[in-house]
């Protein structure tokens, strides 16, 4: 499973979680996955392996 690291607050979680996670973007305009730690976009996180 894919390993997402939030570049807010440095959260490392699967891809899963982040998705799981779905909220309202305001930058975005749509709902679309979120940190669960910190609830900053999916487009704020890095993925590694």
């Amino acid at each position: 499973m894919e390993k997402v690291v939030c570049e807010i607050c440095f959260y490392k979680g699967n891809k899963m979680e982040f998705e799981e996670s779905s909220d309202y973007c305001i930058e975005c305009v749509c709902d679309h996955a979120m940190c669960p730690k910190c609830k900053k976009p999916y487009h704020a996180a890095i993925i590694t392996e």
